[in-house]
């Protein structure tokens, strides 16, 4: 469950960022800020494919960024509940409040 909720929330994150740098660099493209932008309207491919070089790279820094955090965090519950003993298993059966059930050692 903890796998899925992170892939999920790092695919959230990708959209978001890369939605945002999209809007940024339209906004900055000459003729851009307005809401009638044709490059925005195409879709986030288009937008990210008129993108200057450095906005491009901005924005892959800032993914990078966002989603080495999110691995971070990962990483220090993963060491936590090794330290600690926890086993946790996606594929444990279900129990009847709804949440896997989790072995301690």
């Amino acid at each position: 469950a903890y796998q899925r909720k992170l892939c999920e929330l790092i695919s959230v994150t990708v959209r978001a960022i890369v939605t945002e740098c999209v809007a940024d660099a339209a906004k900055n493209a000459p003729g851009g800020g307005d809401d009638a932008n044709p490059v925005v309207s195409k879709g986030t491919m288009a937008g990210v494919a008129h993108m200057s070089l450095d906005q491009f790279f901005d924005c892959i820094n800032m993914l990078f960024e966002q989603v080495l955090g999110l691995l971070w965090g990962a990483f220090a519950v993963n060491k936590f509940c090794i330290d600690e003993g926890f086993i946790l298993d996606d594929n444990a059966p279900v129990s009847s409040s709804g949440n896997a059930d989790m072995e301690i050692q």
